[in-house]
């Protein structure tokens, strides 16, 4: 990691970032288990590389979607259990969104990871 650009990503995220909860739900009711973590986010909606359909297979990530960009220390400061997974949630503004896709290594110089996340 590179203090430089964790440096720079957390004055992108004091000056643009939103509140969010990243959530992970593990276990069957009614013994489930929620971790919660409050963080700060860079929230922008998804541009993909190619245009997509409204009408999606299962598991395609559609328009509507959202990139999040959360810090790894901060999620490990708040006690998630790190990685973040396929189908762990983001809640922003209200709104869940389910994690469709992981990449902590587009952005790994500032141990920062990417989410692509899409309304439930």
């Amino acid at each position: 990691m590179d203090p430089n650009a964790l440096a720079g990503y957390r004055r992108a995220l004091a000056r643009r970032g939103v509140p969010v909860t990243v959530r992970r739900i593990t276990g069957e009711a009614p013994n489930a288990t929620t971790f919660d973590a409050a963080v700060t986010a860079l929230v922008m909606d998804y541009v993909p590389k190619a245009p997509v359909a409204d009408v999606r297979p299962e598991g395609e990530i559609t328009l509507g979607a959202r990139n999040v960009i959360v810090l790894a220390d901060d999620l490990a400061a708040a006690s998630f259990p790190l990685p973040v997974q396929k189908h762990d949630k983001v809640v922003v503004d209200g709104e869940e969104l389910d994690v469709m896709s992981v990449d902590p290594n587009k952005r790994g110089i500032a141990d920062a990871i990417e989410l692509v996340a899409q309304g439930v």
